[in-house]
């Protein structure tokens, strides 16, 4: 059964390497989302395929009404859903291209197992900054795209509500600033 609270929180991007800037730019100026809070979110024990990766990334991560929109901009060419989805798709537009949609979710195993029996299949998985799991399940055939799984954490939910709630007060100004800004910090979970 899906749970009432079970939504499509974000919307993800995926950019070539250098082409962040040019993405905020779309995303602030044109669509009027923000402001985004950029930084690194270091994955530890990565796989990709059953395979030990290492992909590193920078996200923008800012809201346009209640939809999170995350922006990506891979930083190294290790196996994995960005490489992956640069080399299928060789045309990136300047905000972007479509990635993959987060699904918020009471119950990570459960999530992910019926996922997988409606046909996703794994693609990558690994370990959070907060100790949490978090998964690229590869949905081609459904949504044409990945759909992104991360573990419960009280920290994340903080910052994602402080983002949210900032967002929608925001009169335009700093458009681009670091996650150290906010109050909520992502703990580990104990």
């Amino acid at each position: 059964m899906i749970s009432p609270r079970e939504s499509v929180m974000q919307l993800a991007y995926l950019t070539r390497p250098g082409g962040l800037e040019k993405a905020l730019d779309f995303w602030i100026d044109q669509v009027g989302a923000g402001p985004f809070y950029i930084g690194s979110f270091p994955l530890t024990n990565q796989t990709f395929h059953g395979k030990p990766t290492d992909m590193t990334c920078i996200v923008g991560l800012g809201y346009h009404g209640d939809m999170q929109i995350e922006l990506i901009e891979p930083t190294n060419n290790a196996p994995g859903p960005y490489r992956e989805w640069l080399e299928m798709h060789p045309l990136v537009p300047r905000g972007g291209i479509y990635h993959h949609i987060m699904m918020d979710h009471v119950d990570f195993d459960a999530t992910y197992a019926r996922y997988l029996a409606a046909g996703c299949k794994e693609g990558f998985i690994a370990t959070a900054p907060s100790g949490g799991r978090i998964a690229y399940l590869e949905a081609f055939d459904t949504i044409g795209g990945y759909i992104e799984l991360v573990e419960a954490n009280p920290g994340w939910s903080q910052m994602c509500v402080e983002m949210r709630e900032i967002s929608r007060t925001w009169n335009g100004s700093n458009p681009r600033r670091g996650f150290e800004t906010l109050n909520a910090k992502i703990e580990p979970i104990r």
